[in-house]
């Protein structure tokens, strides 16, 4: 099981719902560029009490590593799937807090 989630104040990168649409839809095509399958398993989209959005997705993770440009050094470096969630959710957010 996969959930992604917003930051403290998520309202300022997910203000509406097509928003928190184009975010997943994003993450699936970025998802399949990376590991050369598309993300299947069904998801779910809830909210957390403090009113954020996030998704559960039942899937099983891809194993092995692949490339992704390290956000501080801008760097080409290997990553593990949860490296790469991470990494790629927090950029396609764009929270202007890093």
């Amino acid at each position: 099981m996969l959930t992604l989630t917003y930051p403290g104040d998520w309202v300022i990168v997910a203000p509406n719902a097509e928003t928190v649409k184009r975010h997943f839809a994003v993450l699936a095509k970025r998802y399949e560029r990376a590991w050369g399958e598309p993300l299947i398993g069904p998801w779910k989209l809830e909210f957390q009490r403090r009113g954020a959005p996030h998704f559960h997705i039942s899937t099983t993770p891809p194993m092995g590593f692949v490339s992704i440009t390290d956000p501080q050094t801008k760097k080409p470096r290997r990553a593990d799937f949860r490296t790469w969630l991470s990494l790629t959710w927090a950029e396609i957010v764009q929270h202007p807090d890093p």
